[in-house]
């Protein structure tokens, strides 16, 4: 398997399933690259309990083919016999014929307005292939995801039966799930790497609440990762790894990036409580409650680079509070 993104783990998983001998190859630092590293991790971990091999920081340079079976060949001089390659490495719109007919495009992807209306009269396009502007960071690239794509085509017939009521299509938040052996890993917003491309000056913090009351049997817990603007709280993404309750937390936070909630926002939120399902507070409540804590000065909790300073250099003093800080399980007082 090349490419360890959403497609290719669930690729890898369903054949790892069927009995075959499954490695994944990954030019990135990690699998799945938009995941945080310590949360790509655990999803790492689980694909190797599941017997794939994982590889990492490497790239194929060439794909040879045999009489019995084909053998990849890695830039570190590595080389893998396979019967079966599959290529997951990213997209690109395949936009050449419409450019040629003179839609606009972007770097290949189909220029439109909020309605989805292109440079020509009475075309419209949505999904893959279109540019969309990023809601938490203003980027502007394609979002290669089947709810968007969905939602927009109803709204492009809404622009085509009835303009004068049709509500536009909105800036996407990039949320997405995927299923790795016994573990779910979801997104939604920008990851720590995009805020720091962008020199969005923001907080970050872990926490590893259950995702039910912790007394009650099967008990787990949700690996959670929360990102927020350093001076006003606003929320900018969240991150989540665990066995169960995963889905239901990004849904919940990436319905409060829609509506451009702040971390302390989510504190009040109403959600539903019951032993079995959840806790008196949520996972959610509890990133609200810790992060407000952060955000009003009540806990200051070291840099990522002061952190790292102080291992390198254990008499180091600690440096000053930086756009990016991590929280670590147990100590954050959370009332």
């Amino acid at each position: 398997m090349l490419g360890a993104g959403f497609i290719g783990l669930e690729a890898a998983e369903a054949l790892a399933h069927r009995g075959l001998q499954v490695t994944v190859v990954e030019l990135a630092e990690h699998v799945l690259p938009p995941l945080e590293p310590e949360l790509a991790s655990l999803v790492a971990d689980e694909l190797r309990r599941l017997g794939i091999t994982v590889r990492t920081q490497v790239a194929a340079t060439a794909i040879e083919e045999g009489p019995e079976h084909d053998t990849v060949v890695l830039a570190d001089d590595g080389r893998i016999d396979a019967d079966l390659i599959v290529l997951s490495v990213g997209v690109r719109p395949d936009t050449a014929v419409f450019e040629a007919a003179g839609v606009a495009c972007e770097k290949s992807a189909i220029i439109t307005d909020e309605h989805g209306r292109t440079n020509v009269p009475g075309i419209w396009a949505v999904g893959d292939a279109t540019v969309s502007t990023d809601a938490i960071t203003g980027l502007r690239r394609p979002i290669t995801l089947a709810g968007p794509a969905n939602r927009a085509g109803r709204l492009v017939a809404d622009d085509i039966l009835r303009p004068a009521i049709a509500r536009p299509i909105p800036q996407p938040c990039g949320t997405a799930i995927v299923r790795a052996g016994g573990l779910t890993a979801a997104l939604t917003g920008a990851n720590r790497a995009t805020l720091l491309a962008q020199g969005i000056a923001h907080h970050t913090v872990h926490l590893h609440p259950t995702q039910h009351a912790s007394y009650f049997p099967g008990a787990c817990p949700v690996h959670l990762v929360v990102h927020f603007r350093e001076d006003d709280g606003l929320l900018l993404g969240a991150q989540a790894v665990g066995t169960d309750g995963v889905d239901k937390r990004i849904d919940v936070l990436a319905t409060a990036l829609r509506n451009r909630m702040t971390v302390a926002d989510l504190i009040d939120l109403d959600l539903a409580y019951s032993p079995p399902y959840g806790n008196a507070k949520d996972p959610v409540t509890m990133a609200g409650l810790i992060g407000n804590n952060v955000l009003t000065g009540t806990v200051r909790i070291p840099a990522r680079e002061s952190v790292a300073a102080q291992a390198a250099h254990p008499g180091t003093a600690p440096g000053r509070h930086s756009r990016s800080s991590t929280l670590r399980r147990p100590c954050i007082p959370s009332g």
